[in-house]
């Protein structure tokens, strides 16, 4: 044993030395992996951290966009009604007839930076149960420019027709089924990023007496979705 030890240490060094380096070498590589694996989840955190922390801030700037102001009018008007030009209308506080139109909306950016709305989509229903998301019947593009600054009102005129089927005005009429009015306003924020507020709501009376009017209604969260 003596002379084996003897004859690998002293007569063979070079193996020996490389078998010593490989050690050394494989000691410090899982070494390095180590301290570089620490390094890397304490870098991810502080990365994590950081991105969440940029969010929050940029959250907090970001546009609000609410209906606000003066509740939304419906008004009836006369089969034919061409609304793209001055139309005569009549208020309405109680069922509606078979035509009727909403001419604007009023929404405030309740946020901290300009919203510049870019699409405003329009839609109405007569049903007892809404579909899953909204399908909207008319998309309108605000004029070039259209900005609704921060803590400010801006009302968005949409002349949009509300047309029933004599079996859509008997259920409304009859209370069995209500009339849904819902719309969306997309925008781009402050990074131009695209945007998007809906809302919805229901010809009612939820106190059941005094005048009819769109009231917030029980409707499926994609309805009134704000991203």
């Amino acid at each position: 044993m003596k002379e084996l030890i003897v004859t690998y240490f002293f007569e063979r060094p070079t193996d020996f030395l490389l078998a010593l380096f490989s050690g050394l070498l494989t000691l410090f590589t899982w070494r390095v992996w180590v301290s570089t694996n620490r390094l890397f989840q304490v870098t991810k955190a502080a990365a994590d951290a950081a991105d969440q922390t940029a969010r929050a801030a940029i959250g907090i700037e970001l546009p609000i966009l609410r209906v606000h102001g003066i509740p939304i009018a419906l008004a009836g008007i006369e089969e034919g009604t061409d609304l793209s030009t001055n139309y005569s209308s009549v208020p309405l506080d109680g069922f509606p007839g078979r035509h009727s139109v909403v001419s604007d909306i009023t929404v405030k950016n309740f946020g901290r930076t300009h919203a510049f709305p870019i699409e405003i989509a329009l839609g109405y229903a007569v049903t007892n149960s809404l579909s899953a998301g909204p399908a909207y019947r008319q998309i309108l593009k605000p004029p070039v420019g259209s900005v609704i600054p921060p803590n400010e009102t801006v009302t968005m005129p949409i002349h949009f027709g509300i047309h029933l089927s004599a079996k859509e005005e008997a259920a409304v009429q009859s209370k069995r089924t209500p009339l849904w009015f819902y719309f969306s306003v997309a925008y781009r924020d402050f990074m131009d990023k695209r945007r998007e507020a809906r809302f919805c709501y229901q010809w009612a009376r939820p106190d059941n007496a005094g005048a009819f009017y769109f009231a917030e209604g029980d409707a499926p969260i994609a309805y009134t979705l704000h991203t």
